[in-house]
């Protein structure tokens, strides 16, 4: 087992990424594929595996939390130090619960419970290889299924635009986004999409972002934190606002609506500072799990794509949002896209 110490700390913190990288896999193979299942372990084999990785993965929260209170006060990170210093921080305020469930004798007992109800609870560094892939081929397939329902809601919100009094200009913009989300595509040249801006930042997005069915279609699509973030309100209303209909009270939909409004406005604001510490030369130099985190925070799904393929949008978000194309737009033209 690797051995770290507080001097090991000192001398590479920066290296320490915040959870074990995925093996970084040829351009061309996919980057997100299904989970396979391993051959099952005996149990006295498993249950040492378990405690030393439950150890090391303690280890190394604590090594964690250490470089996030340096880290935090420093105002010139790189890109990946600013992706690793969200990830802790989430970590952190998960480390909370998961505290009290390992420190408590017998408390583990209720932790199938509580992972039903906050599915994504456990902190980043406690995931193994196997359970990192299941999460980001999880995230990916939510994207998925969430497109083909935004889609059809979006279109059915164009129609309804189109019948106010608007510009011609306008009324093409918004014939231009209806063809795109029925088709599921979408032009990656900026002469193409500037075009759409105003009218999208003046009709489209203001009602999106009071529409609490797409407002629950496109927060897949810009999930801040795929694995570590903050779900414990949004698994609650998940459940109760979203997918059991039997539950969705008025009440419920009052709540849900500026909670969900409030986390994509705040996943908007996050890219929009992290995009400018990327660059083109940042993303070629790019491992698996970075593309991976990269792509998701920008509702690029990576879904059965090769590496090479998910460089090129993150390219090309890059090169759009350096021509003043919004993220909110980027977003919703992203999750539209088959």
């Amino acid at each position: 087992m690797l051995r770290i110490t507080r001097r090991t700390l000192n001398n590479a913190a920066c290296s320490i990424p915040a959870r074990a990288f995925l093996a970084n896999v040829s351009e061309k193979s996919p980057l997100v594929t299904p989970p396979v299942k391993g051959p099952k372990q005996k149990a006295w084999p498993w249950l040492k595996a378990y405690v030393k990785h439950t150890i090391h993965a303690s280890k190394l929260s604590y090594y964690d939390v250490k470089w996030w209170q340096r880290a935090r006060k420093n105002p010139q990170l790189s890109y990946e130090e600013q992706m690793k210093l969200r990830t802790i921080t989430g970590d952190i305020y998960k480390l909370i619960p998961f505290s009290v469930i390992v420190i408590v004798p017998f408390a583990e007992l209720l932790l199938p419970f509580y992972l039903v109800l906050y599915q994504d609870a456990i902190p980043s560094r406690y995931f193994k290889e196997e359970h990192m892939k299941k999460a980001y081929f999880n995230a990916a397939k939510s994207m998925e299924e969430s497109g083909t329902h935004f889609r059809k809601f979006l279109s059915e919100t164009l129609d309804a635009l189109k019948e106010l009094q608007l510009k011609p200009e306008e009324i093409q913009a918004l014939s231009t986004l209806k063809l795109w989300t029925q088709r599921g595509i979408a032009s990656e040249n900026s002469a193409t999409i500037l075009p759409l801006v105003p009218t999208f930042e003046k009709h489209v997005w203001p009602i999106i972002k009071t529409n609490a069915k797409l407002l629950r279609e496109l927060l897949p699509a810009v999930n801040k934190r795929p694995i570590t973030g903050l779900y414990y309100g949004n698994s609650l209303l998940s459940y109760a606002n979203i997918k059991g209909p039997t539950l969705a009270t008025p009440l419920l939909r009052i709540l849900g609506t500026p909670f969900l409004r409030k986390r994509i406005e705040s996943a908007v604001q996050t890219v929009e500072r992290f995009d400018n510490a990327l660059s083109a030369e940042i993303v070629d130099k790019m491992g698996s799990t970075l593309t991976i985190e990269t792509a998701l925070l920008r509702g690029i799904n990576p879904l059965m794509r090769s590496e090479k393929d998910v460089k090129d949008d993150i390219k090309n978000w890059l090169e759009l949002r350096k021509k003043n194309v919004p993220a909110s737009l980027l977003f919703v033209l992203n999750t539209c896209k088959k």
